[in-house]
């Protein structure tokens, strides 16, 4: 099909240029008009275009993959006919696809191959379960773009799918793919499923350890015939230093009776991960929605931030701490038990703010009370003495073995227990001080006004 000048618009959407080409179509780099935002516009060869069932298919099957919300899939904006052409408006991924990545590098780390593998059969499966059949899976059909600084596989063109139930949508002399991913059912036009895509995605993997297809052949026939005859090449036969298990993987994904392949893509991708981590190499990181840190665990009342209070020393018992002194080494969350495993992280340090309390003094003593007269007859109350028990608070101790300077500080911690102990006591004592003395004054006033009165009565009785 003859390619669309910059500057045409379709869909809403205003072509900017081309960023690729495949069998169904061409890719477009656009702006949709009425958001203002860069997309993908992908618009369908003529001939497919000229089909009425495939537009009725095509149009029906945009609508299933609009609804697949994953994260490595491509979301697809919006699908439609206008002026004879059909149109899918995607997003726009920034970065590059798997068959140039290929393409650059020669061949791919068998970890990283493994976990793009993995992510696209993430995808499929979830596709798979909605009972949609991708038929066109190959990396130009994967764009590769980062996500939290790690690589991050989408798949797209699953507008051009079909439903696993529905007929073979071909003309005369057409097939509906790419013959070098193409698995043998699907190249005879009988009923396809989703293991069709467990093919083709292991024609992929072979792909990206390898740097080649795996039946490279110069002509179609001859490609449909290795597809449908020849055995599945070993990996290894390529490339020697591959590990070994990726050969056992590829041939049963590559099988040619579909009941000898793995059920599901995903069944694939845990496979390929697999022969990857068995050759001791650190697979790569399957990048997940972030989510929120946990709470953060002090040793005290409120939570302390590390950074927060000056610079953290190092903390005891964990074995290789990272460079910034308050985080658990690597590999070990925050939350993790520490070493003794009973206790949260130990790098929660004790608040250094907290300072002795400065202003308290020793109780002084109460006063007697100004206005009781002695009993007579009665020894005067002479009060009670001031209490000199009472000691300044003498500040906050580590309360736990793993926190900076409590090795030392056992000794400070029990006397510091101590001395709030007798702060505690001389409340109680003062305050059973004050209600002595209140009882005593009121007796004593007591005791008085019954004397005054004994008087006044001698006084009436005497002539």
């Amino acid at each position: 099909m003859s390619e669309l000048a910059a500057g045409t618009v379709v869909g809403g959407v205003r072509i900017d240029a081309v960023t690729g080409r495949g069998g169904m179509g061409v890719v477009y780099r656009g702006t949709q008009l009425a958001l203002k935002r860069t997309v993908a516009l992908k618009v369908v060869r003529d001939d497919l275009a000229g089909d009425p069932e495939f537009r009725r298919r095509f149009t029906q099957e945009s609508e299933i993959a609009a609804s697949l919300d994953h994260p490595h899939v491509v979301p697809i904006y919006s699908a439609g006919e206008e002026r004879g052409r059909l149109y899918v408006t995607m997003r726009f991924v920034e970065g590059t696809d798997v068959r140039e990545a290929i393409r650059r590098r020669g061949r791919l780390d068998p970890a990283l191959a493994a976990e793009i593998v993995a992510q696209v059969a993430s995808a499929l499966d979830a596709a798979h379960r909605r009972g949609l059949v991708h038929r066109d899976v190959k990396p130009a059909n994967m764009l590769l773009g980062t996500a939290d600084g790690r690589p991050h596989a989408y798949l797209t063109d699953f507008g051009l799918s079909r439903f696993a139930d529905s007929e073979q949508i071909t003309r005369t002399g057409t097939v509906v793919g790419t013959l070098d991913y193409m698995a043998p059912e699907q190249l005879e036009g009988r009923r396809v499923d989703g293991r069709v895509d467990v093919y083709a995605l292991g024609c992929v993997l072979h792909q990206a350890l390898t740097g080649s297809v795996p039946f490279p052949r110069d002509t179609e026939h001859a490609k449909m015939w290795a597809h449908m005859t020849e055995p599945p090449p070993r990996p290894a036969a390529v490339a020697p230093d591959l590990p070994p298990g990726f050969d056992d993987v590829v041939a049963r994904a590559l099988a040619k009776r579909p009941d000898d392949r793995y059920a599901t893509t995903g069944e694939l991708g845990a496979a390929a991960l697999a022969a990857a981590r068995a050759s001791g190499a650190p697979p790569v990181d399957v990048p997940r929605q972030a989510t929120a840190p946990p709470t953060e665990v002090g040793h005290g009342a409120h939570p302390v931030r590390p950074g927060t209070v000056g610079a953290p020393a190092a903390v005891p018992g964990w074995a290789g701490a990272p460079a910034n002194g308050w985080g658990p080494p690597a590999g070990v969350p925050a939350w993790a038990p520490g070493p003794s495993g009973s206790e949260p992280f130990a790098g929660a340090q004790p608040f250094a703010g907290a300072q002795p309390l400065a202003g308290a003094q020793p109780l002084a003593g109460a006063q007697p009370l100004a206005g009781a007269q002695p009993f007579a007859g009665a020894a005067p109350f002479a009060g009670p003495q001031p209490f000199a028990g009472a000691q300044p608070f003498a500040g906050a101790q580590p309360s736990h073995p793993s926190m900076p300077g409590a090795a030392a500080a056992g000794p400070a911690r029990a006397a510091g227990s101590s001395a709030r102990r007798p702060r505690s006591n001389a409340r109680v004592v003062g305050l059973v001080l004050v209600v002595l003395l209140t009882l005593a004054a009121l007796t004593g006033t007591a005791l008085w006004w019954t004397g005054e009165l004994a008087a006044d009565g001698e006084d009436v009785a005497d002539p």
